[in-house]
């Protein structure tokens, strides 16, 4: 019998295991299908831009998010329950103190959490044709549709053409005054996933 004479943690460590290759199976299906249908639409989709587009008057449905790493998703947490209960199986019968074998699996839980945002973030860069990278920002010029505070004292919000595409970002600036609605602006650095720093194109 499958849990018989192991202690109860054991017999739940069994199930969530057999749950977690569940998710694992369905998410190699999940990755499959996003292949094939990238392969599909190889030439679609995606905004040509005029060079005298006015950015202002972008509609919602013409902006493409840029890809910022997801830290946390069902994918990553299917594969730290992997990880985590694969290694409490493996180690039950191993002569290690069950302390141990929690702290170890633990770790390679954690371990396995972060190994599943890497393949994930790396399918998504593969299947999605329309990925935007914000450190490609840098150099390149926009303009201000939310008001930015100077002095890095706030924040606001920056559209602009990347690769053919209209996309938005949080964005600061260092300029010792506001930069306000419509203001020509270049992006200099990043400071986060989502946030550049932009300064006044003179």
């Amino acid at each position: 019998m499958l849990f018989s004479g192991k202690p109860l943690v054991i017999s739940l460590c069994n199930i969530i295991f057999f749950v977690s290759v569940v998710l694992m199976l369905g998410y190699l299906v999940l990755v499959i299908r996003r292949f094939v249908l990238a392969h599909k639409k190889a030439d679609s989709q995606g905004i040509t831009l005029e060079e005298d587009i006015d950015l202002l008057e972008v509609t919602p449905e013409e902006i493409h998010p840029p890809l910022n790493p997801r830290y946390f998703s069902w994918v990553c947490a299917a594969f730290f329950v992997f990880a985590f209960s694969g290694s409490m199986l493996f180690m039950y019968n191993s002569g290690i103190s069950h302390e141990a074998s929690f702290v170890i699996s633990l770790l390679l839980g954690i371990a396995g959490g972060v190994l599943g945002a890497l393949i994930d973030y790396a399918v998504e860069l593969q299947t999605n044709d329309q990925a935007l990278f914000i450190i490609n920002a840098i150099g390149l010029s926009g303009m201000v549709i939310k008001d930015i505070p100077a002095k890095r004292s706030g924040n606001g919000k920056v559209r602009m053409s990347m690769h053919g595409k209209i996309t938005e970002f949080n964005s600061a600036t260092y300029d010792e005054v506001s930069l306000t609605r419509g203001t020509p602006v270049k992006v200099v650095n990043t400071i986060s996933d989502d946030t550049v720093i932009v300064e006044r194109i003179k």
